[in-house]
C-alpha cells in the first residue's frame, strides 16, 4: 500500500474525490452485490431449516440467521445510488449529505432531475425502508421508545443455540420484515435508477492529483 504525505495533500485529494459522484455509485454496486450474496444464503438457510422436524434441534444447529440483512444492504445501496445520481446532476457533496437517510426525499428529487415519474408504491416502500435502514435493520430497537408506538413493527423473541434472539417483522409479512414480493419491489427500485445510469451516465475521466494513495499520518 502506498503511503505518503502531508495533511494538506490529504485534504486536496479528499476535496477532489468528494466532488466525484462515482464515490457513491461504486459503493452502491458493492452493497448490491453483498445483498445478492446474502439473499442466496438466506434462501439456503431457509431450505435447510425446513428439513428439521424438531424446532429446538433446528434452532440449536442452525447458524446465526441473516434475516433482514439483505434488505438493510439494498436500502443503503439505494441511498448511495440516489446520492450519486444527484451529485452527477449538479448537487454538491454537502447538499447530498444533507439528505441523510430520507429515501423518499432522495427518490423524489432524483425523479425530478432525471425526468422519471414517481410511483406511489415505490414511495410507500421507500418510506418503510427509510425506517429500516435508520434503525430497524441495524439495532432491532430504536434509540427512542416512541418509534415503536403505533408503528408497523412487531418485536419477536426467540431462542437459538447461541442464546436469545430478537427480531422485527412487519404485520402479515412472510419471514423477516419484508415479503418476497416486497423484496422484488425494493430490488426493482434499485434497478430502475441503475438502468437510468447505464443509459445516460458516463463517469467523467479524472486523474488523481498524486500517484500515491494518501493515508493519515500515524
Amino acid at each position: 500500500m502506498w503511503r505518503g504525505g502531508e495533511a494538506k495533500n490529504i485534504k486536496n485529494v479528499y476535496d477532489f474525490l468528494k466532488e466525484y459522484p462515482h464515490i457513491w455509485i461504486s459503493s452502491a454496486q458493492q452493497l448490491k452485490r453483498a445483498q445478492e450474496l446474502i439473499a442466496l444464503q438466506i434462501d439456503e438457510d431457509s431450505t435447510t431449516a425446513r428439513r428439521y422436524d424438531d424446532s429446538r434441534k433446528r434452532d440449536y444447529d442452525m447458524p446465526v440467521p441473516l434475516w433482514g440483512i439483505d434488505v438493510y444492504l439494498i436500502g443503503v445501496a439505494i441511498e448511495n445510488l440516489l446520492k450519486g445520481i444527484l451529485q452527477e446532476k449538479g448537487r454538491s457533496f454537502k447538499q447530498v449529505m444533507d439528505f441523510g437517510h430520507k429515501l423518499v426525499d432522495l427518490y423524489d428529487e432524483c425523479c425530478r432531475k432525471c425526468g422519471l415519474t414517481p410511483q406511489l408504491i415505490e414511495r410507500e416502500m421507500l418510506d418503510v425502508l427509510t425506517e429500516f435502514i435508520q434503525w430497524a435493520g441495524r439495532y432491532t430497537l430504536p434509540t427512542r421508545s416512541e418509534h415503536l408506538n403505533g408503528r408497523r413493527w412487531i418485536l419477536h423473541f426467540s431462542s437459538y443455540g447461541y442464546g436469545p434472539l430478537m427480531f422485527l417483522t412487519l404485520p402479515n409479512s412472510e419471514g423477516f420484515a419484508f415479503s418476497n414480493a416486497e423484496r422484488v419491489l425494493i430490488n426493482s427500485i434499485y434497478e430502475r435508477f441503475f438502468n437510468y445510469l447505464a443509459m445516460g451516465y458516463i463517469p467523467k475521466q479524472r486523474k488523481l492529483l498524486h500517484p500515491k494513495q494518501y493515508l493519515l499520518p500515524d
